[in-house]
């Protein structure tokens, strides 16, 4: 195990409670975004961060740190029998740490149920009323976390029936102190631009997002493997052609690929049917495609699938057995 890097600003993190339909001031709080867009309630989210649970949780840690993608981590929580939580920092990416995840699905209602992404984090200027308009949707809290004076400082609102994943609202309580430090950690030039998320229905997924408000759908698109001519799956040309159904959804500055297997056999089918709905991988833009391929593959991480479509070159890179069940996925800069 590594070292790690205590961060006592951040502890205060630690008090944590679980409830389903929670009541709180924020439910009786005036909904103003009603007759907003998407777009336009999202105009000020920042990301905060993106929350992993690996069966693994310190093999997974230091599996990032051995692949040359991040540094010594952020140590958050360490109390007795708190979840454990450390951040690591990839690019421009916060990888927040947790578990570690539970080998069994928990019966009943659980912010977590198994390995692989659950949550993604944005800071927010009106915390009280977007948590107030979710709840207003039926979107109940899940968990929350409260700082060391008892102030609520984040909530998971329960957003998985399609797409599985849990969007967070955090209150922006960061110090200088904070903001600079984490600047410190980042050692590639990655630019973090969201996550690939598969799903059995695309058009039940993206209805989902467009009705909470809580994304801008996209139009969709086709990949199709017959189409480029330079695709690899696993180092080699596919035997067969493979198909998938794909909308971006844009949820504050970060990008959402809903990707719906419809014809043959590839990573997404094989991670549908393998570990059903959810987010498949962190994705990153980077400068230099071939050199960041090279440098991932001497330190022996393998290629799953790669190839150029309009959009640019491609690769998502076989992170998933150390790394908690997800791809890095890297794209060229145009």
């Amino acid at each position: 195990m590594k070292n790690r890097k205590s961060n006592g600003g951040m502890q205060a993190m630690a008090r944590q409670s679980i409830g389903v339909a929670m009541l709180s001031v924020a439910m009786l709080l005036p909904c103003q975004a009603s007759g907003q867009s998407a777009a336009e309630i999202q105009a000020e989210w920042q990301y905060s961060h993106s929350g992993l649970f690996p069966f693994d949780y310190y093999g997974a840690i230091d599996y990032y740190q051995e692949i040359g993608v991040a540094t010594d981590p952020w140590e958050l929580s360490r109390k007795p029998g708190a979840m454990r939580l450390d951040l690591l920092f990839i690019g421009d990416m916060e990888l927040e740490m947790l578990g570690p995840a539970p080998k069994q699905r928990p019966k009943g209602r659980s912010h977590v149920y198994g390995e692989g992404f659950n949550h993604v984090t944005y800071y927010v200027p009106d915390f009280d009323g977007e948590t107030a308009r979710l709840l207003g949707k039926k979107q109940w809290i899940i968990f929350e976390y409260h700082d060391d004076n008892g102030i609520l400082a984040e909530n998971y609102l329960d957003t998985r029936e399609y797409a599985n994943i849990i969007l967070a609202f955090r209150r922006d309580l960061r110090s200088e102190e904070w903001v600079k430090g984490r600047s410190k950690h980042s050692i590639v030039d990655w630019k973090f631009r969201g996550h690939g998320i598969t799903v059995p229905d695309l058009d039940a997924s993206a209805k989902h997002y467009d009705t909470l408000k809580i994304g801008t759908v996209q139009p969709e698109v086709m990949f199709d493997s017959s189409k480029i001519a330079d695709l690899q799956l696993y180092g080699k040309s596919p035997s067969a052609p493979f198909k998938a159904r794909i909308r971006e959804v844009k949820q504050g500055p970060l990008t959402y690929e809903f990707i719906q297997p419809v014809e043959g056999n590839g990573i997404f089918k094989e991670s549908l049917d393998r570990r059903g709905e959810g987010a498949i991988d962190m994705t990153f833009t980077v400068a230099d495609l071939k050199a960041e391929t090279a440098k991932l593959v001497g330190k022996g991480v393998k290629v799953a699938m790669s190839g150029t479509t309009k959009s640019g070159a491609f690769a998502y890179f076989d992170t998933r057995k150390k790394g908690g069940d997800v791809f890095i996925k890297l794209i060229e800069e145009k």
